[in-house]
């Protein structure tokens, strides 16, 4: 486990701690976002974060997430379902109990999309979500 509490992390952060990492397991942070990637309907984003050729073996399995007032859940419901379409082993995040209700609907908003059919079966994991 690595805990990184006072760190706002990207996207791109997280996938690199965990390529760099390959035993890291379960990763705690303040918050995450999705930083510099380009603005991209979830369509197009999935296929990207899918063909990231990210190493099969690794044991990424866990985000636990603070939130802050200013962090948009669908921004954050993104990069968790980037982080499943990536890491084979990942299979879900733990928000505070005051933003699970919330979360949950849009995961759920999110996979019910046309354009994500064909990566729904990898992100239903996440909506039996642990939290924290």
């Amino acid at each position: 486990m690595l805990a990184l509490y006072e760190t706002r992390l990207a996207l791109a952060d997280i996938c690199r701690i965990v390529e760099w990492l390959p035993l890291l397991s379960d990763l705690h942070c303040r918050s995450i976002r999705l930083g510099a990637l380009p603005c991209m309907t979830f369509g197009k984003f999935a296929k990207y974060m899918c063909s990231q050729h990210i190493s099969k073996r690794q044991r990424f399995r866990c985000l636990r997430l603070g939130y802050d007032d200013g962090d948009s859940i669908m921004e954050i419901v993104r990069c968790v379902m980037g982080l499943a379409l990536a890491f084979p082993a990942f299979d879900y995040t733990a928000v505070p109990n005051y933003v699970t209700a919330e979360f949950m609907k849009a995961i759920k908003s999110t996979i019910a999309l046309k354009e994500c059919k064909q990566y729904a079966p990898r992100l239903k994991r996440l909506l039996f979500t642990k939290t924290g």
